[in-house]
């Protein structure tokens, strides 16, 4: 079975951070054939996003959640968090889904 791997950085995405959980979750369980992992790389928050990113990974195992202990900013961040996934193929994904 192929795994698909989803990243997806964060910065004080409170606003955005479960929505874009869920949405992505309902694409990646509808997938037959393939397992999936979806890696949250925060970048240091100070809202309450990396609180809620605990809440997501405690309710499923197939989310890792990275806590960077400081701001590396957006793209040395989504590169550590690319290069820890383990899936077949890989996309990136903002937490505001644009």
């Amino acid at each position: 079975m192929k795994t698909i791997s989803v990243v997806i950085p964060t910065y004080n995405e409170i606003e955005n951070i479960r929505d874009a959980y869920e949405r992505v979750l309902s694409v990646l369980t509808k997938l037959e054939g393939y397992d999936y992992e979806i890696v949250c790389i925060d970048n240091c928050s100070t809202d309450g996003t990396r609180d809620e990113l605990r809440l997501i990974a405690s309710s499923n195992p197939k989310v890792k959640v990275i806590l960077n202990a400081v701001n590396v900013g957006w793209s040395r961040s989504s590169f550590y968090g690319l290069i820890n996934t383990s899936g077949d193929a890989v996309v990136l994904l903002a937490a505001d889904m644009q």
